[in-house]
């Protein structure tokens, strides 16, 4: 029962039943704990196309893009599910779910987490950790053309890496992106979003938004304002489910595939779509 049921949610989350992918694993030169040290690993999970490529999509989730990643069954905290990895894998694009380091883990809390904030994710630390991974895939899967793509949450990190990294990185693709500081417990969360100045950004970039989005921290008319002609505009779709979450026009319900074909020809072509799907329902 159980390797049925993870074939169904990997069916669901890439397209295609049980395709495994490779963990990237990198030890870090630091260690986490007081009394008990640690070593601290930023870890990846990288699926690659069967004929080799040198492309590859560096994936930050939505919240609270902490994907906690212990081994190569671990794809089932990440990849949002709009994204769908078997297509990218067929027009030859690798995907890596990228995680936060362990020692940026917190407590396993959905809606409280107390760490990989975006104090870290501003830091060099993060932009370290993240280069160690492209390294990793550059060394040991030859993949030489890297493109950071964040959803919602994981637009901070995407951001802040691509223009922090600017030399590796091919391309931003910025979707549903974290505008607002979120407010509360959590406020030390959005605020690297809302402060960021994308006229800093140096490497192409593509901006996707649902006209509707419902979404508090992420709304339409500030991307609108300075994405300019590299946006794709998201319409209509299915409203069901929390408005931030992983369905509902946030997250592209019922566009998933016009959505992903448009973001690969932007990879391989650099044309915009300007429009994905039909009006609001």
């Amino acid at each position: 029962m159980k390797y049925l049921f993870a074939c169904f949610v990997s069916f669901w989350i890439l397209g295609t039943c049980c395709a495994q992918p490779v963990l990237i694993e990198e030890k870090l030169d630091r260690t986490q704990g007081i009394l008990n040290k640690t070593p601290v690993f930023m870890r990846s999970l990288v699926w690659l196309p069967e004929e080799k490529t040198d492309t590859v999509v560096l994936f930050f989730n939505g919240w609270p893009a902490i994907a906690r990643i212990e081994n190569d069954k671990s794809f089932f905290n990440g990849i949002t599910r709009f994204v769908r990895v078997s297509k990218f894998l067929h027009e030859g694009i690798a995907i890596a779910l990228m995680d936060c380091p362990t020692d940026q883990w917190g407590d396993k809390s959905w809606d409280m987490p107390n760490a990989c904030d975006d104090t870290y994710r501003s830091s060099k630390q993060h932009l370290q950790d993240v280069d160690r991974i492209i390294q990793s895939l550059r060394q040991n899967h030859g993949l030489k053309s890297f493109y950071v793509m964040g959803h919602s949450h994981g637009t901070i990190s995407a951001k802040l890496v691509s223009r922090g990294l600017s030399s590796s990185v091919s391309g931003l693709i910025s979707s549903a992106a974290v505008t607002l500081r979120y407010k509360g417990a959590v406020s030390n969360f959005g605020w690297a979003g809302e402060s960021f100045d994308m006229a800093e950004v140096k490497v192409p970039t593509l901006n996707i938004h649902h006209q509707d989005d419902g979404c508090g921290s992420t709304p339409y008319a500030t991307v609108q304002k300075y994405a300019k002609n590299n946006l794709i505009t998201v319409k209509g779709g299915v409203k069901d489910g929390p408005v931030c979450g992983g369905g509902h026009f946030h997250s592209y319900q019922g566009n998933e595939l016009e959505l992903n074909n448009a973001i690969i020809r932007w990879i391989k072509t650099r044309e915009v779509t300007p429009t994905v799907g039909d009006n609001p329902q």
